[in-house]
Order: C-alpha cells, then sequence, then structure tokens
C-alpha cells in the first residue's frame, strides 16, 4: 500500500509520472500467469557522454559532460551492430554485436519529443512529432550530432526508407516524400494530404500505405513520389496505428482489438480476409519472412504464420518482462523497445520457441543531486536508490550504488554525514565518503521528502502530510530527534536562512517558521500566492517561491510576520526547484523546459541563461564555478560563466500541452496549455474507440470549461490556462484528449479509474 501510495504522492510532487503510472495501471489489470518480471532482471549499465556543445558566447552555461541514463522508448531501428532507439528525448545509440552484452555508446538530446528514427549509412533521421525531423551524422556512434532539419517539414511522427527516398508519416500534413540524393540535405519532393492524422507509413514497390488514425488506411500509387495519387481508402472509425504492406496483402493493427488482413491485389478494390483479435492494447508488428509478430501491452508477444493470411496460425506467445511500445527484426535476432525498461533481445530462428537473449535496462530516475568539496556526486536516483559519481563523471558509471527500499528522492549534507530521503523507505543517513556506508536508519511514518539545512547542521525533513521532522548528529553519536513539527497540508518543499524555514505547501500557499531553536519551531506567518507555493529558496530576508505555471514569485522577509511579495518572474514554465548558483545568481529547473539561470542583482530576478535538458530538469547542485543538474534522464555537468554579459536567454513562448493531471485521475483532471498568440483553442476527448465523449457527460457537464462549437472552440488570450475535464458519467478506461490552436494539434492520453 505504500508503495502504491509513493507513487501517487510523487506524481502529485512532480507532476510527471503519468506513463509509469499508465504502465502498472496496465500490468495489474494483466491476467498473465507468469512472474517474469524478477527474471528479466539484468545489470544496469551507464555510459558518458561527452558533447560536443557550440561555445555559448557571452553565455553563463557550458554543457561539459553528461551521463546517459535514457529510458522511455518510443521506437527502435537495427543497422548491422547498432541499434538506434527514439528515446522520447533523442537518440539513444547502442551496439548489440553481442545482443547478451549490449553497450550503450552514445546519446544525442533533442529540444522535442522524439517517436521514431532510421538510419541511411552515417545518417540518422529522427522524427520528433510537431518538431519535424532532425537529421543527425552517425559517423561516430558514440557521438551523434546535428546536422540540421528538414525544411518545409513542420511534423514528423515515423517514416520508412525505400530506395533513395523516405516516406514520412506527418500527423495533419499527411504523407510527405523525401529525396535522399544528399543524404544530409533530405529535399522534400511530394506530399498527399490526409483528412486526418498520419501516424504510419508503408511501402512495397510502387504502392504506400498510410495509418491515419481513426480516418482509415490510405492506399497510394506512389509510381512518381513527386506526385502521389489515391488508389483506394479504407475507412474505419477505429484507430488504425500500424501498416504493413507484404505482397498482396495489407496488414493493419488497431490498439484496441488486434489485426486485420486484407488483399490488395487489386488496390483499388481490397478485399477483407479476416482479423487476428488479441484483446489487450496492440501496439506494434513487424513482418520476418513469413512470420508477423504482434505486440500487445496485455497479451504479450504473439508470432503468427502468415503464408495463408486467411488461415493465420498462432505459433507462440511468450512474456517479455515489461509493455511492449516497438519492436524491430534482423537476421534471426529480435528487438523488443519496452518503454520505462530499456530494449529486450530475443534469438527468434526457431519461431515456436523464440528465445529471450537478455535486457538493456535502464534503471533509476534522477531526483536530486549533491555536488561536494570531495570532487563527489551523490544521486538520489529514484527506485535505484543512491548512487555516486566522481565529479567529472569519468568513467561514466558510478563508482557507488546503494539500492534502498524506497524511493530515493532528496539529498543534503552536515560535515561528516549524508541524508537521503527515501520517501516511505523512512531518513537514512551514510558517512561522507565515496564508499559511503548507511550509519543510521530513521523509520518515518509519513513519506520522507524535501530536506533543509542550517548553519549549526539540524536537519529538517518534510513528512508529506504531517509536517517537518527536526533533527541533529553532528557532535552527536546517535541522531538527537527532536520531533515532528505538524502542519496543513502536502509539504513540497524547504529552504532554510537566518534561523527561517520555509515550507512550501502547494495550493495551500507557504508558511514561515522560526527555527531558532530546533527542538521547538514556531509558526510566525504564511502566505497564498495566487498559483499556489509549490517550490522555494530562501535566501536572508528574500524568499523566491515557484508558483505553478505562475512563474517564480520574490518576497521580502524583512518583517517575517508580514511577506510583501517584489515581483514575478514570467516565462519560466512550471518550476520544480529553485536553489543558489552563488555569486547573485539562482538556478530554477522548470521539469520539461529545462534550467534556468537567473540574476538576482534586479527584483524581480532577470533570466541570465537557458538549457533546454534531455528530459524533465528536477534539481541542480553548485560548487564553485561547476553545477550538475539532475534530469530525470541524465545527469549533466556544467562549467559557470557567472558575471559576463547574459544572453537574456527567455525562452521562446511556444505551443504547449502539458500532461493531464493528475492520471490516472477520479473523477476529474486539470488539462494545462499555453499559448503564444490570442486564437481559439478546442478541446475534444474521445474513448479507445473514437468516440467523441459529449461535454454533458458528467455533472458538471463533461468539460467543465465551456466550449462553443459555433466557432470551433473557445477564444483565449496568450499564456497559460487550464480546463478541467470531470469524468464523474463515464466507465473506467482509456480516453484521449485533443486539443486544437491554430494549427496546432495535441494528443494525450487520460486513464480514469473508478
Amino acid at each position: 500500500m505504500h508503495g502504491h501510495s509513493c507513487l501517487y504522492e510523487w506524481n502529485d510532487l512532480h507532476n510527471r509520472c503519468n506513463d509509469l503510472l499508465e504502465r502498472n495501471l496496465l500490468f495489474s489489470l494483466s491476467k498473465r500467469s507468469q512472474d517474469v518480471g524478477s527474471s528479466m532482471k539484468k545489470r544496469v549499465l551507464l555510459i558518458l557522454l561527452i558533447f560536443a556543445a557550440a561555445p555559448l558566447t557571452a553565455s553563463g552555461m557550458e554543457l561539459v559532460a553528461a551521463a546517459g541514463i535514457s529510458g522511455r522508448v518510443e521506437d527502435v531501428f537495427l543497422d548491422g551492430d547498432y541499434a538506434y532507439c527514439a528515446d522520447r528525448y533523442g537518440l539513444w545509440v547502442l551496439d548489440v554485436s553481442d545482443p547478451q552484452q549490449a553497450i550503450s555508446l552514445g546519446h544525442w538530446g533533442s529540444p522535442g519529443l522524439s517517436t521514431a528514427s532510421t538510419v541511411n549509412g552515417t545518417v540518422g533521421y529522427l522524427c520528433e512529432g510537431s518538431g519535424g525531423m532532425f537529421v543527425l551524422d552517425l559517423t561516430d556512434p558514440s557521438l551523434p550530432f546535428l546536422l540540421g532539419t528538414v525544411a518545409d517539414l513542420e511534423n514528423a511522427v515515423s517514416c520508412v526508407q525505400d530506395g533513395s527516398y523516405l516516406y514520412v508519416a506527418a500527423a495533419e500534413d499527411g504523407l510527405a516524400i523525401l529525396d535522399l540524393t544528399d543524404p544530409q540535405i533530405p529535399v522534400k519532393i511530394g506530399e498527399y494530404p490526409t483528412s486526418a492524422q498520419a501516424q504510419d507509413v508503408s511501402v512495397n514497390a510502387n504502392l504506400a500505405a498510410v495509418a491515419t488514425g481513426f480516418g482509415g488506411v490510405l492506399l497510394l500509387d506512389v509510381s512518381d513520389p513527386t506526385t502521389p495519387s489515391l488508389e483506394v481508402e479504407i475507412q474505419q472509425s477505429r484507430d488504425a496505428r500500424r501498416v504493413i504492406l507484404n505482397g498482396m496483402f495489407l496488414f493493419i493493427l488497431y490498439p484496441e482489438s488486434g489485426v486485420e488482413i486484407w488483399n490488395i491485389s487489386i488496390p483499388g478494390r481490397p478485399s477483407y480476409i479476416g482479423s487476428l483479435i488479441l484483446n489487450g492494447w496492440a501496439t506494434d508488428m513487424v513482418m520476418f519472412g513469413e512470420a508477423l509478430f504482434v505486440g500487445d501491452w496485455l497479451a504479450g508477444l504473439n508470432v503468427y504464420w502468415v503464408y495463408n493470411p486467411a488461415q493465420a496460425e498462432l505459433l507462440a506467445t511468450v512474456w517479455p518482462g515489461g509493455f511492449i511500445e516497438a519492436m524491430v527484426v534482423e537476421d534471426d535476432l529480435l528487438v523488443l523497445a519496452m518503454r520505462d525498461t530499456g530494449l529486450e533481445f530475443w534469438d527468434i530462428s526457431t519461431l515456436y520457441e523464440p528465445e529471450y537473449i537478455g535486457q538493456k535496462q535502464i534503471a533509476g530516475f534522477p531526483q536530486d543531486v549533491l555536488l561536494t568539496a570531495e570532487d563527489l556526486i551523490f544521486e538520489a536516483a529514484g527506485d535505484a536508490g543512491l548512487r555516486v559519481w566522481n565529479a567529472d563523471l569519468e568513467p561514466g558509471e558510478p563508482i557507488e550504488q546503494i539500492q534502498t527500499s524506497g524511493w530515493a528522492n532528496a539529498l543534503t549534507a552536515s560535515e561528516n554525514w549524508i541524508y537521503l530521503a527515501d520517501g516511505f523507505g523512512g531518513l537514512r543517513i551514510f558517512d561522507r565518503s565515496s564508499d559511503p556506508q548507511e550509519a543510521f536508519y530513521i523509520p518515518t511514518g509519513n513519506y520522507s521528502g524535501k530536506l533543509a539545512i542550517n548553519a549549526e547542521g539540524n536537519i529538517f525533513a518534510a513528512q508529506g502530510e504531517t509536517g517537518f521532522l527536526s533533527l541533529k548528529l553532528e557532535g552527536f553519536s546517535e541522531p538527537q530527534v527532536y520531533g515532528l513539527t505538524p502542519t496543513q497540508g502536502y509539504i513540497y518543499d524547504l529552504s532554510e536562512s537566518a534561523d527561517l524555514l520555509l515550507v512550501c505547501k502547494g495550493t495551500e500557499g507557504f508558511e514561515l517558521f522560526d527555527i531558532a531553536d530546533p527542538a521547538a519551531p514556531q509558526l510566525v506567518s504564511s502566505y497564498q500566492p495566487a498559483g499556489g507555493a509549490w517550490c522555494g529558496y530562501l535566501e536572508n530576508a528574500t524568499a523566491y517561491v515557484g508558483t505553478g505555471l505562475e512563474g517564480i514569485e520574490t518576497f521580502d522577509l524583512t518583517i517575517p510576520e508580514a511577506p510583501v511579495s517584489m515581483g514575478t518572474v514570467e516565462g519560466v514554465g512550471w518550476v520544480e526547484s529553485i536553489s543558489s548558483a552563488g555569486y547573485g545568481y539562482i538556478t530554477a529547473c522548470s521539469g520539461v523546459d529545462g534550467i534556468y539561470i537567473l540574476s538576482t542583482y534586479q527584483t524581480p530576478p532577470e533570466i541570465y541563461d537557458y538549457y533546454d535538458s534531455p528530459g524533465i530538469a528536477r534539481n541542480a547542485s553548485t560548487l564553485g564555478a561547476t553545477m550538475v543538474l539532475a534530469d530525470d534522464m541524465d545527469l549533466s555537468l556544467f562549467g559557470l560563466y557567472l558575471g559576463v554579459p547574459g544572453r537574456q536567454a527567455a525562452k521562446p513562448v511556444t505551443y504547449l500541452v502539458r500532461e493531464p493531471f493528475p492520471n490516472p485521475f477520479n473523477p476529474t483532471t486539470i488539462i494545462s496549455f499555453q499559448l503564444p498568440e490570442a486564437g481559439w483553442v478546442k478541446l475534444e476527448v474521445f474513448d479507445v474507440n473514437g468516440r467523441v465523449i459529449p461535454s454533458g457527460s458528467g455533472p458538471k457537464g463533461g468539460l467543465c470549461s465551456a466550449i462553443p462549437t459555433t466557432q470551433g472552440g473557445t477564444w483565449y488570450s496568450p499564456g497559460a490556462h487550464q480546463i478541467t475535464f470531470d469524468g464523474s458519467g463515464l466507465p473506467s478506461g482509456i480516453y484521449f484528449a485533443r486539443l486544437q490552436a491554430g494549427d496546432y494539434t495535441a494528443v494525450r492520453k487520460m486513464v480514469l479509474v473508478k
């Protein structure tokens, strides 16, 4: 029960755990007869990625190195001894010449949302959804670098190469065809618009099949790639997710039902042959000779013999150690992309008995880091516990890793000790060394979260909804636990300065405590910012508070009993943590937006520099001219050059739709979005069968914000907004929210659990 609650509270704390929770939910619904999870766990390999980052002229940050901890694999492509994975935040390259010991070689972090990849010789093409397509130089697989983007291609969901042409499923733009005569400079030469979202494409001879989601499948004549022409449209009300053209047959994958098979010997008059019913949630399929492999989140990996598609035969069903997101096959090697758990390798030389070879598992979610004077980096790594790294991240693997029982999420240090908040695993205290030994363990009755320490070595540890714990170890043989100070509301962050403790409680605002006597903290005052108080940094008589989508608000605490707002820094996204960078600067980790450096020589502070990290920026630690960033994808090391003229590097406001929160939800969830300019916004919600959920489904009207259909939506001003979806009148299940604003469209998955 504690582990389950921990996940939900971590989701509430970070607003970014949706995929993991959804995966756990679906796993609990699975009727698997085998428990293969434990047998699939293999040694975790971490690598060092040295990025040849261009110098940032007159800039505050320069990336020096990164230790890659990539996961969340969306797609995988095999080319000889290498596997190229689109891992949501970029391209991950592995040497799979020995699948039993796959080796991570390099990672290129993208600014978008990577969905698929393919490779042509030493050139890679990375689909970025609404971010278009990146072209990468893969001459040295350990050091991928960007060559450029494809001109006149605004969307790229998936792609397939056929000869000297690259066919791209380009979402609402339909099908795009690129000429690869010069692989480094693909040129768009043809296109075919679709009425629905193009999600996948397959090509065979002069015929292309395009899956268009709920619009069905288009068969196109591409004998002249510059002018594709329609042969026929197979209309469907279901979500056509994948397509395969194989000779005279067309295979169409529908997530909620399985695979349909069509005879297309006469392309203009296709005929339905039959279906392969899975009754789960099918995600991908791949053809190997006369065998069809179909991956399903709930039904596992299914192998069919389709020499005669009208009488397809199920040869085998095997259960991977996770949920299949994508797959690829080459020779006798099948590679499964397992979303949050990395890759699995299977020998398919015997189709009746696919044999598990090994796994390249990705473990840990960096949550917090601490850079120490001993030239060490301590990392709170979520489910991977405590990791210790050399300060330069060499040799690319942690020099020590200690598995803990909870969720390692926060760190602080005193003169001789390292303190680790381990969620429901309590508070753990280690000696301060490169080979830390757990010296003391303090069980806690609630979730042990953020930590703060004062100059005298007194520790303050957030305890979920119950308050904060006070203790001290320096100068004593055992921890001196002063006791629990109760508070109202869940504690999201703590910060201490000059005998004041700042306690951030989300929608409840923040409280200030006098901790001159740590054994008896006294409440001084409370304050309710408009956007709440989700994180904060206290420095003498000034507090910097992350107020959700409202920005970072600055408070004068000269009179602690009466905090005074001094203004707000806007346009920095949802800030998850704030800390000191020294020399009059602070850092703000802003989740999916990356990390900002702000100058506090002005009130409110001004943005000085900005870096878009590959995943979700959680926390940063600064020592002298060095900063290490804990991103949930990796650890990144920066040199700080503060005091030189900054770039005023405010991130340009773009269209953005965040993951619904909470997710899973019951009965309401919030869909947050931002607009760079005023315009009409339309939000529709669909069930898994593609049916639109009427706005009056719930007692509050389904969508609590009125969305008039006369103008196709509601008029919104530029900036951040929220819409609440109420699913009170709906059954449990998976739903899809589609938001449209001008030419921008985004779809987000939601899970309703009752």
